[in-house]
């Protein structure tokens, strides 16, 4: 399974828009599962596939997943699962061929989960050893700036993408003019 995380340390610049799309496009190439990790306290990325608040899901997040309380199997939530989308089932075929891990369920959790002691690999190992074989990708939504859950999002990927927003875009452009 091929691993890869958005980045920025600024907030609203696309992370969570880009993580979606990315395993949307790679969900509907067929070569395999898509796990979503939502890194991002916040549970923008949890709200948006699963039309439900975090707090739904206390008992097998990404915090207890990292602290060895559950596995990566007990962890998952099937996204095309119509129970999971009884509201509306169209919502399950659109998430086809994808899983999530939800986020912790507030910032003050994950600060008494990560402060200071985690092993960032608190993701990549579990990950790599508990995985079941018919994921071929993992896209990590990490929130923003330089803390624990950003980094056991990136210490977990194979590839880092770093999202900027559009006016970043000119800036760059205008850079390379001087």
């Amino acid at each position: 399974m091929k691993t890869l995380s958005m980045l920025n340390l600024k907030g609203g610049v696309g992370k969570t828009v880009s993580a979606v799309g990315l395993a949307k496009a790679l969900a509907d190439l067929g070569r395999g599962r898509v796990l979503l990790v939502d890194a991002d306290p916040q549970g923008g990325l949890t709200r948006w596939v699963t039309n439900r608040v975090p707090d739904d899901f206390k008992t097998a997040n990404l915090s207890s997943l990292v602290q060895g309380f559950t596995t990566v199997p007990g962890t998952l939530i099937d996204l095309d699962d119509t129970e999971l989308h009884a509201d509306d089932p169209s919502r399950a075929a659109l998430w086809s061929g994808m899983s999530l891990i939800p986020t912790a369920t507030t910032r003050i959790v994950v600060d008494a989960i990560f402060g200071g002691t985690i092993d960032y690999r608190a993701l990549r190992d579990p990950l790599e050893r508990d995985t079941p074989d018919d994921f071929a990708y993992c896209v990590v939504d990490v929130g923003h700036g330089d803390n624990d859950s950003t980094r056991i999002g990136v210490v977990a990927s194979d590839l880092v993408i770093t999202v900027i927003a559009g006016w970043q875009v000119q800036s760059v452009q205008q850079l390379s003019e001087v």
